[in-house]
């Protein structure tokens, strides 16, 4: 099919038309529909339209509408007629022909009358029409480039006739794929001016329509692809006809265009119809505002969804063209849509476009929605509520502005519609089953709002219903359904209560319990389930301040007590988390320090300890984010009583709050070490300044106040060349001896690369034999400290192991004097008891193949010997191999400066290199022991058990 269809593209007409009967009969034309071959189809499509090409002359039809020159240049040139048209005749672009300037019909009788059309065309077209419905998309679009090269020979009538099959298409019978051929093949007729002006009636509002084709299907949607096509008719539209043809749908196309351009779902339709758009700006020159827009609905602007949603089309509404378009279009496609996301940015955009229709919105808008209120969809439910919550804030700001009564612009038979939704919803049992967490959700949202805009509901028992709605969601799982109801918290109990307890009375007669919410909810802290811990932590941070003033000493005692890490909540990470978050916001909304400054020492060991988690689940180092908070923490009161009573921040408190942020400087997850750096930086250059920072003057030449603006926090090649310059400054050295500890010895291959060229150059160049011998020893007490701890101890093998292997560290190899090999080898004995982990004993075998050389340590060189022939006879088959590599290796490298007798050194390594390790143990152990008598050292000795 590829050589029939590269034949009739190639070849002369003439040669082919005495044979073009044997691919015209009806089993040919149509053979290769059926294929499930795409490449076999889009070459039949190929062929059949050569075909037709081939039974009709190439000639220019006179009857085509001819707008004029296409040339841009041509256009812009302003030296008269009589140059366009000089340059017209000459233009590559219009082969030579003179095109004239008036937007006119060719005459019928002008018509090419003696054109003869075969029989054979008809059953072409058919089957070029058929293709605009295939399922690809190669050959949908090479059936409409077919419709459109063959169309142009046919005399007017039967060209209108084909315009007439292709507009057919777009009917709701014909599937999805049908309207995206359609579209393309009139995109081709325009392109070649087979689309006359009378069309235009027929063609737009069918354009219109595809602009906005969008069918779910199961849990997606389809059309995307058709609304990309009708933009690429309007681009063709626009380079087709004259301003004055196209004028009267111009206020059509242009809001159905900047619709998709900031409305649709797709990146690819926004940027389609914002080229499109622009096409129309520069070659009609008539739609409203269209300069304007085009430089703020550019391609870059629409390219991002929350950009397009809520800017670009605020700066669109702002024109009265489009303003009531953009709000009807959201109200009816996008506040219901499938996709959650676009009800979100739908309800906010409405809320952005308020200003310019407020009364439409009033009295239009809002009605609408409290009639989708009652519609059985979800999607289409809860994006009104949301949409209704936005509306109403929206309308209660710029009322307030005018001096209006929110409940005057409204209408009090909405107002009570409004107060009258959760009873409705409750009673319909619309907060149950899968849908009601999204409407509780919403609702929460609409309780905010609400809230915010002072709707007079003061005293009215629906208070009390909101109440507890909001409380019933601070113990969902769902976190978008507890952080809806978080933030609705502060504006419910600011508006409708105003004191702690309520000035309503009418409260207390539907719940007696109202009195005392802070008190509840501090109890609710101390539940077995972390959900609620979460919930209840983050609305008592929320809760205003009259609410937490008498109950103070509670709330912070509580939420302290929730940060805690007990065996039953150790991997409660989220509760800590917002327990903390809910401390810093509850301190700051009481002013703590100036109220309450007995606490502050229990607030500074809170934030301290909170640094210390690095719980590990399955999802990975969880305690991350508690120790990302306790660092926000920790600036927030820090910073706080520096300015309000500094006195309290002595030097050894001082000491512990910077090295442990640097330590988290040092982090090997990026995200932590990034927030750290930005809050020790903000920590260093505070006004005022913080007292007793220890080296501060050092720490702020090292991170000036000009480059912390612009370091790269995430990148560790820029932090940690510059946190090394503090490691032999005492108060820092532990914490920031484990962050190099931790990377180095980690399985990040960039951070391994970046901290070991820091640490082992710092070494060489900047560290005498004294300084290193301080290092040692804070190595040797950072591994005493973390026995048995895997999440410090598997890196701190891999750590030492890189560092012996650097030849850089004097006080293993060079210094005799130092008692670092002998302390080192005791830790490493403890460490390797009971241990079954893999990678660890591989760990263990590398570090301990290092003490092979030291012969000026002839005890711990030998119990290395001693330890490493142990591991020749594991019970891991993987561990012996790697024990008789490692250890040939070494010997073969170091062997004569090891204990091993010079005369017995090459069988060892022969015995080692020789020997399958992969055997049974007990095959192996009379190898091994003589092995170890060839080495000069015992062989070990199988513990026994008591029985």
């Amino acid at each position: 099919m590829s050589a029939i269809a590269s034949i009739l593209k190639h070849a002369k007409r003439e040669d082919i038309l005495p044979h073009i009967g044997l691919l015209t009969e009806p089993k040919v034309l149509s053979s290769f529909q059926d294929s499930t071959s795409s490449l076999f189809r889009k070459y039949g499509m190929k062929a059949l339209q050569r075909i037709g090409l081939t039974f009709l002359k190439p000639q220019i039809p006179t009857w085509r509408y001819q707008r004029g020159c296409r040339s841009l240049m041509v256009n812009m040139n302003a030296a008269g007629d009589l140059t366009n048209s000089i340059i017209s005749s000459q233009s590559p672009l219009t082969n030579g022909r003179k095109e004239s300037h008036i937007v006119t019909e060719m005459p019928k009788d002008q018509e090419q009358n003696d054109i003869e059309v075969p029989e054979e065309i008809e059953d072409i077209l058919h089957n070029l029409l058929t293709g605009l419905n295939d399922t690809d998309t190669i050959i949908r679009w090479s059936a409409a480039k077919g419709i459109g090269r063959i169309t142009e020979r046919l005399p007017q009538a039967m060209a209108n006739e084909v315009v007439g099959m292709v507009l057919e298409v777009f009917n709701s019978r014909e599937q999805f794929n049908a309207w995206h051929g359609g579209c393309l093949a009139l995109a081709q007729l325009g392109n070649r001016g087979l689309l006359l002006p009378s069309r235009l009636k027929d063609v737009v509002p069918v354009i219109l329509k595809a602009l906005l084709f969008d069918e779910v299907k199961c849990y997606a949607s389809v059309g995307d692809h058709i609304r990309d096509a009708a933009c690429y008719v309007c681009w063709s539209l626009a380079r087709a006809f004259d301003k004055n043809v196209v004028q009267p749908y111009v206020k059509t196309i242009a809001s159905q265009l900047l619709i998709v351009a900031v409305f649709d779902r797709e990146v690819h339709c926004r940027r389609a119809a914002s080229a499109a758009f622009q096409e129309n700006v520069g070659r009609q020159g008539s739609f409203p505002h269209g300069i304007d827009i085009v430089n703020k609905a550019d391609y870059l602007a629409v390219g991002v969804r929350s950009n397009a949603f809520l800017k670009v089309s605020k700066f669109v509404g702002q024109f009265e063209e489009y303003t009531l378009p953009l709000i009807n279009h959201l109200v009816e496609k996008k506040v219901g849509h499938w996709d959650p996301e676009l009800r979100v940015l739908a309800s906010k955009a409405l809320n952005n476009l308020t200003e310019y229709a407020p009364q439409y919105m009033a009295k239009t808008v809002v009605v609408q929605l409290l009639e989708f209120t009652s519609n059985m969809d979800l999607n289409i439910r809860s994006g009104a509520v949301r949409a209704l919550a936005e509306v109403i804030y929206a309308l209660s700001v710029h009322f307030k502005k005018s001096n209006l009564s929110l409940i005057d612009a409204l209408g009090v038979d909405i107002i009570k519609e409004i107060e009258g939704l959760y009873s409705k919803f409750s009673d319909r049992r619309q907060f149950r089953g899968m849908g009601g967490d999204i409407m509780k959700e919403v609702c929460c949202h609409l309780i905010k709002n609400c809230s915010q805009a002072s709707l007079p509901f003061h005293g009215h028992t629906i208070i009390v219903s909101w109440v507890r709605l909001v409380e019933d969601c601070l113990g969902n799982e769902l976190v978008p359904v507890r952080d809806a109801a978080v933030s609705a918290v502060n504006s419910l109990f600011t508006e409708y209560f105003k004191s702690d307890p309520p000035q309503y009375p009418e409260y207390f007669k539907v719940d007696p319990a109202l009195g005392n919410i802070a008190k509840r909810y501090a109890e609710k802290l101390q539940s077995n389930s972390q959900v609620l811990r979460s919930g209840f932590a983050m609305a008592l941070g929320n809760l205003p301040n009259f609410m937490l003033i008498n109950h103070l000493q509670l709330v912070i005692s509580s939420l302290t007590q929730c940060t805690v890490i007990t065996p039953s909540t150790a991997k409660w990470t989220d509760s800590r988390r917002d327990a903390l978050a809910a401390i810093r916001i509850v301190c700051s909304a009481a002013n703590v320090c100036e109220t309450s400054p007995d606490y502050l020492e229990k607030l500074f060991n809170c934030f301290l300890t909170a640094l210390q988690d690095y719980t590990i689940t399955t999802r990975g180092d969880v305690g991350a984010l508690v120790r990302m908070e306790a660092v926000t923490c920790l600036h927030f009161l820090t910073v706080e009583v520096a300015l309000k009573a500094p006195s309290f921040l002595e030097p050894l408190l001082v000491q512990r709050i910077i090295g442990n942020i640097i330590q988290q400087a040092g982090d090997k997850i990026d995200r932590v070490r990034a927030h750290a750096g930005l809050i020790l930086a903000k920590l260093i250059h505070n006004e005022p300044k913080i007292p007793h920072i220890p080296f501060h003057g050092w720490i702020e030449k090292v991170f000036p106040n000009k480059d912390c603006k612009e370091i790269n926090w995430n990148g560790i090649a820029e932090t940690f060349p510059r946190l090394i310059q503090l490691l032999l400054c005492p108060p820092y050295t532990d914490h920031l001896l484990l962050g190099f500890i931790l990377n180095i010895g980690g399985i990040t291959e960039t951070n391994v690369k970046v901290a070991s060229s820091c640490f082992f150059e710092y070494l060489r160049i900047s560290c005498t034999p004294l300084n290193q011998d301080i290092i040692a020893s804070r190595i040797l007490h950072t591994f005493q400290s973390y026995q048995h701890n895997d999440r410090v101890t598997q890196p701190m093998l891999n750590f030492l192991d890189h560092l012996l292997s650097s030849g850089c560290f004097v006080p293993f190899k060079e210094n005799l004097g130092s008692n670092f090999p002998t302390e080192l080898f005791k830790l490493l004995k403890v460490e390797s008891r009971k241990c079954q982990e893999m990678n660890k004993l591989m760990a263990l075998v590398r570090v301990y193949c290092h003490y092979i050389p030291l012969s000026m340590y002839p005890e711990v060189s030998g119990s290395a010997l001693t330890e490493l022939s142990r591991y020749l006879c594991h019970r891991f088959l993987f561990v012996r191999k790697n024990a008789a590599t490692n250890m040939y290796e070494t010997l073969l490298m170091y062997g004569d400066q090891s204990l091993i007798p010079e005369n017995n050194l090459s069988e060892v390594l022969a015995i080692l290199g020789d020997t399958e390790w992969d055997k049974e143990v007990g095959i192996l152990r009379p190898i091994r022991n003589r092995l170890c008598q060839m080495m000069g050292v015992p062989p070990p000795v199988v513990a026994k058990t008591n029985t």
